[in-house]
């Protein structure tokens, strides 16, 4: 089931085109133990409203029509100082449902206001995976929301932090931009540019084929299966180091690519406004198409990107379940434990 927050609206969407009356049970927590609020709903085509009162909360709805329950939340868990935070619980695949508020996706939790981090104090969150490089943390460190357990494993992936780099609009990003300046005054240089536009691609590859990068996501979904309650997992921007885990969570929870590759292609929208800020402080330095261009390129999240992570997965391996096997020390045991643990039936 869809759920929207809209205006102080919850605004619900079945699978089913159905006109029937149900009831709506409103939880504040993620083990569907806390009842707020329980109200009796009109659906027309599938499609129901009511009055949000808990607009400071994380919200998760069961709707009951007939002999039918439905279980749904937002996606997009929207804060103001947080552009990419995702649940992605709900998806649906052959061996289940991925449980609601157990697993999100976030950018770096190093800039959260006061009231954000009120918010994912309340979800509550057990554990905090950090996928960034040891100098990023060190530069940016993630506020403490109330995590019982945080780790760092960081998949080594450079192209990945640079793309995801926050600009200061001081010296670093004036100096960086002005080196690629220089490189884009002659002709070899702008086609190097154009060339490292390519970068990313090669990155999303080497997540699935070095070694290191492996080892860092072998203990990434090690503590994924061990963590007692929910888990948040983050690089800076929440896009190709927290994409590439996401993928194989989703993948060894039975999802389909498609679905797989529409959740990697979210962020490229919430992302969107970060994205421009960043732009607009290397606008301040240069006007260089060539320049803007590479930069704008290490921003976005586009199906070639993840095509090229899935192209080498596919010549490792026969599954995610033979890849997560043969390279990420994680048994066919260790998978059915996962699929226990955070599908629903």
């Amino acid at each position: 089931m869809q759920i929207s927050r809209k205006q102080n609206k919850i605004l619900g969407q079945i699978p089913d085109p159905l006109t029937d009356h149900g009831q709506v049970t409103i939880y504040l927590d993620y083990k569907l133990e806390k009842v707020a609020e329980v109200v009796d709903v009109k659906l027309i085509n599938g499609s129901f409203e009511l009055a949000d009162k808990f607009v400071a909360n994380r919200i998760f709805v069961k709707l009951v029509v007939g002999f039918q329950t439905y279980l749904g939340a937002t996606r997009h868990v929207n804060l103001a100082t947080l552009y990419n935070l995702r649940d992605i619980g709900g998806y649906e695949g052959p061996l289940g449902m991925i449980k609601w508020g157990w697993l999100y996706r976030s950018d770096a939790l190093d800039h959260l206001s006061l009231s954000d981090r009120n918010f994912l104090e309340k979800l509550p969150i057990e554990t905090v995976i950090d996928l960034r490089s040891q100098k990023e943390i060190k530069q940016n460190p993630d506020q403490n929301i109330g995590e019982h357990d945080y780790f760092a494993i960081d998949p080594a992936a450079a192209v990945a932090a640079e793309a995801s780099k926050i600009p200061t609009g001081k010296n670093h990003d004036q100096q960086k931009v002005e080196a690629f300046e220089k490189l884009a005054q002659t002709e070899a240089g702008r086609q190097k540019l154009k060339g490292m536009q390519q970068q990313m691609l090669i990155q999303m590859h080497d997540m699935v084929t070095q070694p290191t990068s492996q080892e860092s996501y072998a203990k990434f979904l090690r503590v994924i299966l061990s963590s007692s309650g929910p888990v948040i997992y983050h690089c800076q921007g929440g896009k190709d180091r927290t994409g590439w885990g996401t993928v194989l969570l989703l993948g060894l929870l039975g999802i389909d690519d498609e679905t797989i590759m529409a959740d990697y292609l979210m962020t490229k929208k919430y992302n969107a406004p970060r994205n421009a800020k960043r732009m607009q402080i290397y606008k301040q330095f240069t006007n260089n198409e060539f320049v803007l261009d590479y930069l704008h390129s290490l921003q976005l999240a586009t199906e070639e990107y993840l095509n090229s992570a899935l192209a080498a997965l596919n010549q490792l391996a026969s599954s995610y379940e033979d890849y997560a096997k043969r390279y990420l020390d994680f048994s066919s045991q260790d998978i059915e434990n996962l699929r226990l643990k955070y599908l629903m039936k």
